[in-house]
Order: C-alpha cells, then sequence, then structure tokens
C-alpha cells in the first residue's frame, strides 16, 4: 500500500530520491503533538527505510532474515557509519519500539526524535546522494496544530 503525499517542513530534499522517506517525515511531523506514539513509530519504520537504501545502494552483504538491530549492528554497516550516527539510528529504533508496544513515550521524545531523524536525512543525502548540506532548511519544530 502506498502512503499518500505529505508535505514535509524538514525532509522535502529527500524527494526525489526518497519519496517514501519525505512522506514518511511529513507524516511524523503531522502527528508530533496529537499522536507522539504514531510518530515516533512512523521515525522508526523511516530511520530502517533508510538503512534500507543505503544497504541496496552500497550492496551490504547481510543475513537473508535480519531485523533493524541486526543490519545497523552488522560489520558492514559499521563501516560506512560512524558512532555518532549509529547512536541516532539505536534512539530511532528504541523509542519507536517502546512506542509500538505501547509503552509511554512523550511528546518531547517523539520532538526530539524528529529532530535526529532530520539530521540522519542530511548525512543520507549528502553521503549517498551527492547532495549538499545546503539543501536542507534549517530545523523547524513542526507547528503544535499539525
Amino acid at each position: 500500500m502506498l502512503m499518500q503525499d505529505i508535505q514535509s517542513l524538514n525532509f522535502e530534499p529527500l524527494r526525489a530520491a526518497y519519496a517514501d522517506l519525505a512522506n514518511m517525515g511529513g507524516y511524523a511531523e503531522h502527528y508530533a503533538y496529537s499522536d507522539a506514539e504514531s510518530a515516533l513509530v512512523k521515525l522508526r519504520n523511516m530511520a530502517e527505510r533508510m538503512v534500507d537504501h543505503i544497504y541496496t545502494k552500497l550492496r551490504l552483504p547481510k543475513a537473508p532474515v535480519s531485523n533493524f538491530k541486526d543490519l545497523l549492528d552488522n560489520a558492514s554497516f559499521r563501516i560506512v557509519a560512524e558512532q555518532l550516527v549509529l547512536d541516532k539510528f539505536h534512539l530511532l529504533r528504541k523509542l519507536g519500539n517502546k512506542a509500538a508496544h505501547g509503552e509511554q513515550v512523550q511528546i518531547s521524545d517523539a520532538l526530539r526524535c524528529l529532530h535526529e531523524c532530520w539530521q540522519l536525512a542530511r548525512w543520507l543525502h549528502v553521503t549517498f546522494n551527492g547532495g549538499k548540506l545546503a539543501d536542507f532548511a534549517d530545523y523547524q519544530e513542526p507547528p503544535q496544530e499539525g
């Protein structure tokens, strides 16, 4: 099932190469205040999709049945992503899992993860798509009304 396009405040530079990521970011922005759990799950999915795109682009080896943590811990991916990048992916994975399993999460968690995901989106854009940091405007916190 395809996701309906939604305009994003922070992720539009990804749209040309990765419309799915731009849409996920837009949905996460939209729900950050009204439904932090959904925003965090969307951001976790977005982070996993970013990693999948990197694996595909670089043809990195992986086990046939790999979960998100396995992909992040894989030696081939750890060569590509420095520790700061891995830490951001793990944060999105952990808080997204927490939200998906009905544990308590806060709006502040969703807002923090939006900013972390924006940083990862810029990293992806520059490192793997030949883009420029200037393609991304400064991060904008989404409005409370979505």
